[in-house]
């Protein structure tokens, strides 16, 4: 455990923490950067277990914010689920 979450997504257990550590050597990144937390939050095994849930339309926000939860491990909805509500909404207004 690191202590502190680290990143976009909060990192915080060893495994992902150093995950990102090693990606960004392997890829010549810097663990730092924007452009790296993006593509190794889509390479990780994490991700990989959701993603076609993730990518399939139609499913409730809870649906997704609870598949989320075994990607990124927040365990409360709170002020996120409003923003994904909000988010949504502006998705879908449409302007005549």
């Amino acid at each position: 455990n690191c202590g502190r979450g680290y990143g976009l997504i909060q990192w915080t257990s060893a495994n992902r923490y150093y995950g990102l550590g090693d990606f960004a050597k392997k890829y010549g990144g810097s663990p730092s950067s924007l452009q790296t937390q993006l593509r190794y939050l889509t390479n990780e095994v994490q991700w990989k277990h959701i993603e076609s849930h993730m990518k399939k339309g139609g499913r409730s926000i809870y649906s997704y914010m609870d598949t989320t939860y075994s990607w990124i491990g927040w365990g409360h909805h709170g002020a996120r689920t409003s923003y994904a509500h909000d988010y949504a909404n502006r998705l879908v207004q449409v302007e005549v």
